[in-house]
């Protein structure tokens, strides 16, 4: 059908600003809609109009015909469907009665629907406006029932063709309200609590039966949208009355499956409790409206109450008795299973749970936890609660049920740190002996918590039930522990102290899986709990001797897990670090080697640990009462009987990656050897003493073989082949043995030695000369006795520096031999080219006959013996070119005799005054390794059985050195003063000095701690200025005498 009125019609395309119909469209639109426009014009005043200027008049006149030609296409319905919102709507929603007059007037269609499928009636009802109300209904009275629906637009029109002409539709848009949909005009109505229109339709007959979308009637959704915005005189007024009209005009709660719990809805009863109207809940409960039925959020009216903790709603639900079905309406379940009185209980409201509780509620009930009120009060640890619910007579029935967990009142209670509700249980009489799935007490949990405060409590309530439990251990598949192991877990030095106190046993273990059949005092090195370690280490030292599943003490897994303190403390109580274990790839290792690749900075930390163990009293070094205590404890752990050694060789074993070596200059170290070497040094005189003879009958034997056989005389008496060889081998047996004992104890560091070298090729050798033939045709023997007297003098060498005073030489020596050796293997290469070179242009003739002696005279020369006049002398007939020969040997004189030689010279030199910085710690390094080997057979049981018993009483007594040594600075006279070398004491007494100086409070320290003193008095004597300022002048007074104080002791 072609429109009548073509400028009515939605444009395509930009409009054009010449075109007739265009500007009569833009006027047109130009109709006030909303109620900040002006109201349309009189008759009268547009007759005032015509008297202005004559364009004002013709603009007006067209105007109204425009307008008039769009009420006339309204009218006939000939407008494009957009949102489909008319004039009707408009003037509804507006409360504009004269036009809305002259659209009915005009016969226009009230039923028509805009896009949300609003009427005018929904529009008017939503705004509260019966006059037009009345007016709709009756010229429509149909339109009573109808629900709001979607209406479906073919063709969604941009927007911006809308609104882009001096006029925003779009406003209008979003003016309307969104409407839910099914609504009647009655829904509307009751939602805005619009008593008046709510009584018009109703007199108009409207249905209280139909639902809308959600399936709720008028009556259920009355005032549900004065919940986010109300009025004056909504809740107290028109709220009760529409629920009264509507209940007087027969609307009625449904206890059908509508009103199921999984249906949520909404409902007037859930309303009023929100609004809080007392009259309307009261209206409301005398109908027989329920009160379980659920909101939207699955909340009863009763548990709506509760969370907002509104007391005189709650008590009308409760009081008030109806007919309602089914009668249990005190225990009404919200979607997680709670009722009201565990609802309040949950919400900590005391006085909602004593409402409840008078009201009669069943406190037996339980959540779908298993939870019952006197749970959740004790979860929530809430006193007043638990003394509310305990005071009445059925509390004696709950105060033993258990929740899904297995856990009772007590239980829970103790969960929730409080310890009044305890006591409040305990009180009552709950059952100690209790236990939970899993074999868990009360003294687990309080202990798992940290709650020492609480496990005190229930350890004094009843002594035996105390003993019974005290060390059971649970049954969980991850534990295996007994309270004192969960309290020293968790790190509560107090409950520890507590158990032990009560008589828990420090020792137990804890089952094999998962934590390894440890004590606490593993769990608390695990875990770096060093104020545990501290309490189980004052009440039983022993226990750092216990061994886990896998042969661990609590060192070993301190030092694993890096709990730093926890090593500090257990090596200061006497734990050994070098007990060996087995790791997780079954090596041995000692507690020292996981420290070392365990702990950061391993160095720096046992430094700090040996500095612990040197201290001074509290007067200075030059006062005679002055005493520097050294604990040697840390090296020598494990008493009298044991040996001492251990521990430095065992940190000595662990290599040098770290640097480890140098901490044998630490003066409680080096202090220790030196003490060490002067109590074993007659063990070593006599060592020393056995291998000389053995050394002077090996020279003996092959003096007395080779040389009186070479010359073909009988040896004397003193160098007798047979009776040297009886000395020789008699002095052999005890050096064999402690070189075994040696290699024992230093394993792997036993071989790379030189030493070792050398000295097992001297016995092996010496053994060979005594048992081989001594013909003159044996060459291989005069060989072998040449090479064993020469290893025998070189192992006396190496035994003779052993002693502090020549060790440094010694080790000097073979500096510089490792250093010539190395030099001579770098320009290896140029003294075989002139060895060859010599030997061509000798013809070989002697001394350059053979290669071998060309290469021994190349050496020899090298040392300056050159006998130049022998070898070109008369050998003229020789030399293949005597001017090249003599060239040649200049050039080895210039490069071998005097660069070579002085290069050597000048690193020896060089590396000399380097090895005075190393050389100490080289000397310690060797110094420790043979004291190792001394210990080990001076311990020796097996060799100690077979002394005489005075030599063994007197060895027992003179192995062993005290743990403690006292130093007196101030009496440099006292024997135990000289023991030590000056270099020494002065380290031992630095350090001592610098330990105290660290203890000692830092000025700065002490000020910032006044400072913060001064704070808080500020903040306590906020209120009261005068006493404020006094006291504040007063401890500022002695501030400042303590400053001036300390500047003057400075």
């Amino acid at each position: 059908m072609e429109k009548k009125y073509k400028y009515l019609e939605i444009p395509t395309k930009n409009p054009d600003e010449d075109d007739k119909e265009t500007a009569s469209f833009k006027l047109a639109t130009s109709l006030p809609l909303s109620r900040s426009y002006p109201a349309s014009p009189s008759p009268a005043e547009s007759l005032e109009m015509m008297g202005g200027p004559p364009l004002r008049r013709r603009l007006e006149r067209r105007r109204m015909r425009l307008n008039m030609e769009l009420i006339e296409a309204i009218v006939h319905n000939q407008l494009d469907e957009v949102k489909r919102i008319s004039c009707c709507h408009i003037a509804s929603f507006l409360g504009y009665t004269e036009i809305l007059g002259v659209l009915l007037d005009n016969k226009a269609q009230l039923g028509a629907k805009d896009a949300m499928g609003r009427t005018p009636l929904h529009l008017t009802a939503w705004e509260g406006n019966p006059d037009c109300l009345k007016l709709l209904l009756s010229h429509a009275p149909h339109l009573v029932n109808v629900k709001t629906e979607e209406i479906f637009v073919k063709e969604k029109i941009p927007i911006e063709w809308l609104d882009s002409w001096e006029h925003d539709h779009q406003s209008v848009t979003n003016m309307l309200p969104k409407i839910e949909y099914g609504s009647t005009p009655l829904h509307v109505a009751c939602k805005r609590t619009e008593l008046i229109c709510v009584q018009h339709l109703l007199d108009a007959g409207a249905d209280l039966e139909i639902t809308d979308s959600r399936g709720l009637r008028p009556l259920d959704v009355v005032g549900e949208n004065l919940i986010e915005y109300r009025e004056e005189g909504d809740v107290e007024f028109r709220f009760p009355e529409v629920i009264k009209a509507l209940i007087k005009a027969g609307a009625q709660h449904y206890l059908s499956s509508e009103y199921d719990h999984h249906g949520y809805r909404v409902t007037p009863l859930h309303t009023a409790v929100e609004l809080e109207s007392e009259e309307a809940i009261s209206v409301l409960l005398e109908a027989n409206f329920p009160r379980g039925v659920w909101n939207a959020n699955g909340e009863t009216p009763m548990h709506v109450c509760i969370l907002k903790k509104i007391s005189t709603p709650l008590k009308l639900l409760l009081n008030i008795v109806n007919n309602e079905i089914p009668q249990n309406y005190l225990d009404p379940e919200n979607y997680k299973g709670m009722t009201p009185l565990q609802t309040a209980v949950r919400e900590n409201w005391v006085p909602g749970v004593s409402i409840i509780l008078e009201a009669g509620a069943d406190v037996t009930l339980t959540s779908r936890d298993g939870y019952t009120a006197l749970h959740l009060a004790a979860v929530d640890g809430n006193v007043k609660i638990v003394q509310e619910i305990l005071s009445i007579p059925d509390a004696q029935g709950i105060i033993e049920v258990q929740n899904q967990l297995g856990e009772t009142p007590l239980f829970c209670a103790i969960s929730s740190r409080n310890s009044e509700c305890v006591t409040e249980l305990l009180n009552f009489g709950c059952n100690l002996k209790y236990r939970m799935p899993g074999n868990i007490t009360v003294f687990h949990r309080a202990a798992e918590y940290g709650l020492n405060e609480i496990l005190t409590i229930l350890l004094q309530k009843d002594s035996n039930i105390t003993t019974r439990l005290i060390n059971v251990k649970d049954e969980l598949k991850m534990s295996g522990m007994t309270p004192m192991h969960m309290a020293a877990q968790v790190g509560n030095a107090e409950c520890v102290e507590t158990l032990i106190q009560s008589g828990a046993d420090a020792t137990a273990r804890t089952t094999n899986e998962p934590h390894y059949n440890s004590t606490a005092l593993h769990l608390a090195a695990t875990l770096n709990h060093f104020d545990v370690v501290e309490v189980l280490l004052k009440h039983d030292v022993d226990l750092i001797n216990l061994q886990d599943l896998h042969e661990w003490m609590p060192l070993h897994v301190a030092c694993y897990h890096c709990s730093r303190e926890c090593i500090r403390l257990l090596v200061n109580a006497g734990s050994d670090l070098s007990a060996v274990a087995l790791d997780q790839e079954r090596r041995r290792r000692t507690a020292i080697d996981f420290l070392v690749y365990n702990v950061p900075r391993p160095v720096e930390f046992l430094e700090s640990i040996f500095d612990s163990a040197i201290n001074i009293n509290e007067y200075t070094i030059n006062e005679q009462n002055c005493l520097v205590t050294v604990d040697y404890q840390v090296l020598a752990p494990r008493g009298r009987g044991m040996e001492q050694m251990h521990v430095i060789n065992s940190l000595m074993n662990t290599g040098n990656q770290f640097g480890q070596k140098r901490l044998l200059i630490h003066p409680l170290i080096e202090s220790f050897l030196c003490l060490k070497w002067r109590t074993l040094s007659p063990i070593f005189m006599v060592t020393l003493a056995i291998y000389a003879v053995f050394v002077v009958a090996t020279t003996q034997l092959i003096t007395g073989i080779y040389y009186y056989q070479d010359n073909g005389e009988q040896p004397p008496i003193v160098l007798d082949v047979e009776i040297n060889t009886y000395i020789m081998l008699v002095s052999l047996f005890p050096i064999v043995i402690q070189e075994l004992l040696h290699a024992n104890q230093r394993s792997w560091g036993y071989i790379q030695e030189l030493e070792s070298w050398v000295k097992w090729g001297s016995l092996i050798f010496s053994t060979m000369v005594v048992f081989l033939d001594h013909g003159p045709t044996r060459e291989l023997t005069r060989h072998i006795a040449a090479v064993a007297v020469l290893l025998v003098w070189t192992e006396l060498m190496f035994l003779l520096s052993r002693f502090p005073e020549w060790g440094y030489y010694v080790l000097m020596f073979s500096k510089v031999a490792i250093n010539i050796i190395k030099v001579l293997l770098t320009f290896g290469f140029l003294v075989i080219g002139f060895t060859f070179s010599f030997l061509v242009q000798f013809r070989n003739e002697p001394p350059f006959g053979s290669p071998w002696q060309s290469f021994v005279k190349t050496m020899v020369m090298m040392t300056s013996e050159f006998d130049y006049s022998d070898l070109f002398t008369d050998r003229e007939d020789y030399i293949v070119t005597l001017t090249l020969g003599r060239l040649v040997f200049v050039a080895f004189l210039v490069l071998a005799a005097i660069v070579l030689m002085n290069l050597m010279i000048g690193l020896a030199v060089n590396d000399i005054n380097d090895l005075e910085i190393r050389g100490k710690t080289e000397r310690l390094f060797k110094q420790v390794n043979f004291l190792c080997s001394l210990d080990s057979l001076v311990y020796n049981e097996f060799m100690l059985k077979y002394l005489p018993i005075h030599l063994r009483q007197r060895m027992e007594r003179g192995r062993f050195v005290d743990t403690k040594m006292f130093i007196y600075p101030g009496r440099p006279l006292r024997t135990l003063f000289k023991m030590l070398p000056t270099s020494i004491k002065e380290e031992i007494i630095q350090k001592a000095i610098a330990g105290k100086r660290n203890e000692e409070p830092k000025l700065a320290d002490v000020l910032s701690q006044l400072n913060e003193i001064r704070s808080l008095i500020n903040s306590k004597f906020k209120s009261s200025g005068i006493a404020k300022e006094t006291f504040v002048s007063s401890v500022s007074l002695h501030k400042e005498k303590y400053n001036a104080n300390s500047e003057e002791h400075e």
